[in-house]
This record gives C-alpha cells, sequence and structure tokens, in this order.
C-alpha cells in the first residue's frame, strides 16, 4: 500500500503570478526617494542620482497600472496624492536646495541651521518638510490659516480633538444615511425647490468627506502629541494644531471663501509653479510697482494657482478613469476651478467699481450678507454643476432619473470609503 502511495504521489506545482509595481508603489518609493535626497551633499554625483531616480518614480506613478482597487472614491483620492505630491516635490525639492532654504523655527527670532543636525536628525527634518502641508513651525507658513485654538490645557486639547474626530465620523455616517434615504426614491424631482435638498446634500457631503481627509489622521496625531507629549517638539503646543478650516463668517467673498475660510493644504504648493514663472522674468517686470505690472502679476499668479489645483485633481479623475475603463478625463476640474479663478477676478472688478474696499477695514451689514448670498450662491452651483456631476459622469455614474442622482451616489461612495469608521460599525451594531 505505501508502495502504491509512493508510486502514485505527484508533486504540486504552485502558481505564482509575477510581482510589478503599481502607481502606489512608485508614489511611496518617489517619497522615500525625496527624503534620501537632501541627506547626500548637494553638487555630488550620488545626490544627482538619488534626485533622477526620485523624478523617474514620481513620473512613473502616473503611467504605471494603478492599484488594483474597484472602489472610485479610493482610485480618486490616490490619484489626488500623487498630483499633490508631485507639486509638493517641485516646491521643495526641485526648485530649491531645501537644506538651505526651508528651515524650522525653534523660536520667532531663530530658525534652525539643517548642517549641524545629525544623520537621524537631518532623516527626521526632511521626513517633516515633505509631510507638513501648510508649513507651521517653518519658514514658509502659509497664509490663511486660521487662528490657533485659545490657550487650554493639553488634556482638554487632546479630548477636543478626540470629540471632533468622533463627530467627523459620525458626520460621514450620516450622509451616507440620508444619501441611502433620497437615492432610494423611485422618481426624479424635476423642480428646483424639490431639488435644494439634493444641492445641500452634494455641498455638505463633500465638505465632510474633504474635511475627512486630513482630520482622520491630524485629529488623532494632535491629540496624541499634544495630550501624550510624544513626537517632534513642535508637534507638542497646542499651537501647531489650528483648524483646517477657517470661520464661514470670513466668506462674505469669493475670494475671503478661498483664502481663509476654506483649508489652506494645497495653498503653498499649488502657488509654487507660478511663483517660480513669475521669477523668471526680468526685474523689470517682477519689481515694477506700476498698477498695471502689479496686477499683471497678482492676477497671473491667482489664475496659475488654480490652473495648478485643477491639475491636482484632475489626477483623481484620470486615475479612476484608467483603472475602470473608461475614456480618459479630467472630470471638468480644470474648468471648475478655472473658473474659480476668473469668478474672484470679476468679484475684485465689481467691488473696484463699486468702491467696496475689504482691506483693512470691517465690512456693513449689508457688504457682509450680500457677500455671503453671492459666494454661497456661486459655490453652490459652480460645486455640483462645474465639478460634482462632471466627475460623477467621468468615473461611470449614471442613473436615469438625473445627473444630480449620479453626483449624489459618488458623494456617497466617498463617504463610505473614508476608513476606519467607527461610529458606522457601532450604529450597525446597536441597530
Amino acid at each position: 500500500m505505501a508502495e502504491m502511495n509512493n508510486s502514485s504521489w505527484k508533486p504540486t506545482i504552485l502558481e505564482t503570478k509575477p510581482f510589478s509595481l503599481d502607481s502606489g508603489h512608485y508614489t511611496a518609493l518617489a517619497f522615500v526617494l525625496a527624503v534620501c535626497v537632501p541627506q547626500a551633499p548637494h553638487g555630488t554625483a550620488l545626490r544627482y542620482g538619488l534626485l533622477l531616480l526620485q523624478i523617474t518614480c514620481a513620473v512613473q506613478a502616473f503611467l504605471a497600472p494603478p492599484p488594483p482597487v474597484p472602489d472610485r472614491a479610493i482610485l480618486y483620492s490616490s490619484g489626488v496624492l500623487m498630483g499633490n505630491m508631485l507639486a509638493r516635490y517641485f516646491d521643495r525639492l526641485y526648485t530649491t536646495i531645501p537644506e538651505k532654504t526651508l528651515h524650522r523655527i525653534i523660536d520667532p527670532q531663530t530658525p534652525e541651521d539643517t548642517a549641524k543636525l545629525s544623520a537621524p536628525e537631518r532623516l527626521f527634518w526632511a521626513l517633516e518638510l515633505f509631510s507638513v502641508t501648510r508649513g507651521i513651525g517653518w519658514n514658509w507658513r502659509v497664509a490663511g490659516i486660521p487662528q490657533s485654538p485659545p490657550p487650554t490645557t493639553r488634556f482638554q486639547f487632546a479630548a477636543a480633538q478626540l470629540c471632533r474626530w468622533t463627530a467627523m465620523y459620525a458626520g460621514l455616517h450620516l450622509v451616507n444615511v440620508t444619501c441611502q434615504i433620497v437615492l432610494s426614491s423611485p422618481n426624479a424631482i424635476p423642480s428646483l425647490p424639490g431639488n435644494l435638498h439634493i444641492y445641500a446634500l452634494i455641498v455638505c457631503g463633500c465638505a465632510i468627506t474633504i474635511y475627512s481627509h486630513f482630520g482622520i489622521l491630524m485629529l488623532p496625531l494632535s491629540a496624541l502629541c499634544v495630550g501624550l507629549q510624544v513626537g517632534p517638539r513642535s508637534w507638542q503646543d497646542v499651537a501647531s494644531w489650528p483648524p483646517n478650516f477657517g470661520s464661514v463668517r470670513e466668506a462674505y467673498s469669493i475670494r475671503r471663501f478661498w483664502g481663509y475660510t476654506w483649508h489652506q493644504q494645497l495653498r503653498r504648493q499649488a502657488g509654487a509653479p507660478g511663483a517660480y514663472l513669475i521669477s523668471l522674468l526680468p526685474d523689470s517686470v517682477t519689481m515694477s510697482k506700476r498698477t498695471s505690472v502689479r496686477l499683471g502679476r497678482r492676477y497671473s499668479l491667482l489664475l496659475m494657482t488654480f490652473v495648478v489645483s485643477g491639475l491636482i485633481h484632475a489626477c483623481g479623475t484620470y486615475q479612476v478613469t484608467r483603472a475602470l475603463g473608461l475614456p480618459l478625463s479630467d472630470g471638468g476640474e480644470m474648468k471648475y476651478f478655472v473658473l474659480q479663478g476668473m469668478a474672484i477676478i470679476a468679484e475684485d472688478f465689481g467691488c473696484w467699481v463699486l468702491g467696496i474696499d475689504d482691506r483693512g477695514t470691517k465690512p456693513g451689514v449689508m457688504r457682509r450678507w450680500m457677500g455671503y448670498a453671492i459666494t454661497l450662491s456661486w459655490y453652490v452651483w459652480s460645486r455640483v454643476h462645474l465639478k460634482g456631476v462632471p466627475v460623477a459622469l467621468a468615473m461611470g455614474n449614471e442613473d436615469e432619473r438625473g445627473n444630480l442622482f449620479a453626483a449624489l451616489e459618488l458623494v456617497r461612495q466617498s463617504a463610505v470609503a473614508v476608513p476606519g469608521n467607527f461610529v458606522a460599525s457601532a450604529w450597525e451594531l446597536v441597530w
């Protein structure tokens, strides 16, 4: 019997699929190499080699196959991350020598000397440089960041951040449940008044989802660093964690909405290419104080900033369309963001014609409420029809009841895709 078993036994050959790098792997490799580049002395062959390899990985992320993920929202976020990081490298690596120009602030009067850092300290310096978004604690802190939280104990701050974290997940679950209720309606609502709740859901759902993209990490991390006094020294201070979004009271103009109320996470890298191009112009242009030249620089930089922001977000739709085999599209992102810049220019012109000057003066009641109405109307309409609907259609979301329902379904998918929603899990257990 033993001989029969031995003679009939055949070795099993395990089939293995060849490992290949996707765009997510190249995005991670580009980040690691970006951290490594400043570790090599400037001007050496090693540094140029690391820089060339880093650029290759950053570009290859856009050419390699997308991650094998079927979720549209996750694919979109991965694409936006690719574009965001490429713009960040352009600002902090490709067009400058970071260890000579970008410094952490030890105190209000003393920038840190990167050359005196030890090898491990220099590595963590580079890691923080390419991780931070708004330059808090650095000599390149962006404008328009909301004021830091009022003085409080570190334990009160940590508890407040964790409460916001919980409320964020509760808001995401509420968006999902509410969208499901509206989407379960068998009939479309033809009238504009009947669609107002869909507009509100799309705009509010997008806002809480975008908030969660930053809050999912920053809220618990700030609670950990401040509450337990761990991490980099600057991260242990309450003042290092101002809110991601400013007060809606500031949104009495389109310019102030984008410059103060909305998050400023992309402001530095989105404005860097335009600032770099303007710096290449002759001094007669860059230093001129003539009104026409000064306004030309100002509004050229404004438009180029929104163009770059559009390109960053277009990478998200690009990632989804190529992953799902759909026609390549930017989802209308370029049009949406460029028109935001054009709207600011038109608003500035209108204020100039009417003699309205918000600089350094407190707006009156009429100015403030008229501004709220105009800003809200423009943002809601453009957010839905210039971004929400085109992005949903480009990603293959369709609904026979109308495009608003397709956009609403994408909002629901985006809210559900945010990982770690313990509130939704607890709700399902209870109910």
